[in-house]
């Protein structure tokens, strides 16, 4: 596209806290109107916080491993250095010994 159209003049660097506030409204405006619909037995506030316990689970952690998916699918490299780590002696050794630990 560079190629194209040539380099920006300015380039938009994040969308901040309006992007936020925004976002929150419309995921809030999705619950309301989910309960109106009868999820819940109709009550807003239980729906909006069901919304928002879902959506900060899907940023922490849904997020997080959408990162480490793509960094592992992006480093091959990565990986044939993880499978070598796995057959270093002392990790064969710390395996041996949890496996001959006596159970409780």
């Amino acid at each position: 596209m560079v190629d194209w159209l040539g380099e920006p003049s300015q380039r938009q660097f994040g969308m901040g806290y309006g992007a936020l506030v925004a976002g929150t409204a419309f995921l809030f405006l999705l619950t309301r109107g989910q309960s109106l619909l009868g999820m819940v037995a109709g009550d807003a506030f239980v729906a909006a916080s069901l919304g928002l316990v879902m959506a900060l689970t899907l940023l922490f952690i849904g997020l997080a491993n959408a990162f480490l998916l793509c960094f592992i699918a992006g480093s091959i490299a990565g990986m044939q250095e993880f499978k070598r780590d796995l057959h270093r002696p002392a990790f064969d050794a710390a395996v041996a010994l949890l496996l001959s630990a006596p159970s409780v």
